[in-house]
């Protein structure tokens, strides 16, 4: 019995965010991202980021994010290359689409590490986080996942839910630094 069932439930699509209203300092841009962000798990041990990137060669440095002991989190701005990609290596890892429920951001600027330090005990030295390089940490008292993906630019992800009050949040941070 392989037919598919459609819900007759309207769905409505909406932004994680509502849209800044406060201006920023030209020292920090903020901006919400689109794309895919697939979560890749497999048993510790059993795979790790250097498979992964001996499978994609030509994948982005930052576009594979630690998450922990055998999970990485696939983000990329083209949600059919990350499907593309995910066929490939799907025989090895299990994969669960998080496009949905999360939500990814741009941080960056002259600024930037001054308003992640107000929120994050991570250390943002760039000797200390390389570009490509992730942390799963809180902002205040909400989760987050953060990499480094420039010079002077961080991306973060946030379970949707918690997106606004993030954002919130760092505002508040950046009407502080003026």
């Amino acid at each position: 019995m392989s037919e598919t069932l459609r819900s007759t439930f309207a769905l409505t699509r909406r932004a994680a965010t509502a849209p800044l209203t406060a201006s920023l300092p030209e020292t920090v841009i903020f901006r919400p991202l689109k794309g895919a962000i697939l979560q890749l798990m497999a048993r510790p041990a059993q795979l790790d980021r250097a498979d992964l990137k001996a499978e994609w060669a030509d994948l982005p440095e930052t576009a594979l994010r630690a998450a922990g002991p055998g999970q990485w989190f696939l983000v990329l701005d083209d949600a059919q290359e990350a499907e593309a990609l995910a066929a490939r290596i799907s025989p090895l890892v299990a994969i669960v689409d998080q496009s949905h429920g999360r939500a990814r951001f741009l941080l960056s600027g002259r600024s930037v590490r001054q308003v992640l330090a107000r929120g994050t005990a991570v250390d943002l030295h760039p000797a200390q986080f390389a570009i490509g390089q992730s942390a799963m940490t809180l902002f205040g008292h909400i989760g987050m996942h953060l990499t480094r993906v420039g010079e002077d630019a961080f991306e973060y992800l946030v379970l949707r839910g918690f997106a606004q009050s993030l954002q919130d949040e760092i505002c508040a941070i950046i009407g502080t630094m003026r």
